[in-house]
């Protein structure tokens, strides 16, 4: 019995700690340039961030998980997709009712 509470507490663990969440990147009215990551790039100018959350361990999103917003038409911009330190508290606590969460930064170089 304390094997099976173990494996089950590992696998609670492990789907509270994954999820398959996507974020669209689009530009609203118009069109804008992606900029390449590397280290010849220039440095963004400014960086504008936002938290997506999602529920069924990422599968339907409960905030807008699109870029429209954010990335205004003809800027080059460069978009990054992580989970922070914020937000594994935050899956920590609503993982069990199997919301997680994702942060959105788009860097505007030009």
């Amino acid at each position: 019995m304390k094997k099976f509470v173990a494996v089950l507490v590992i696998i609670c663990f492990a789907f509270v700690m994954v999820s398959c969440s996507t974020i669209k990147i689009e530009c609203k009215n118009g069109y804008a340039y992606l900029a390449p990551d590397n280290n010849g790039a220039p440095k963004a100018k400014t960086v504008r961030s936002k938290m997506v959350f999602y529920i069924l361990f990422g599968l339907v999103p409960l905030t807008d998980n699109s870029t429209g917003d954010m990335i205004r038409p003809k800027e080059i911009v460069r978009v990054k997709t992580y989970s922070s330190f914020i937000d594994y508290l935050i899956d920590c606590v609503l993982g069990i009712v199997t919301i997680s969460v994702s942060t959105i930064d788009v860097e505007v170089i030009k």
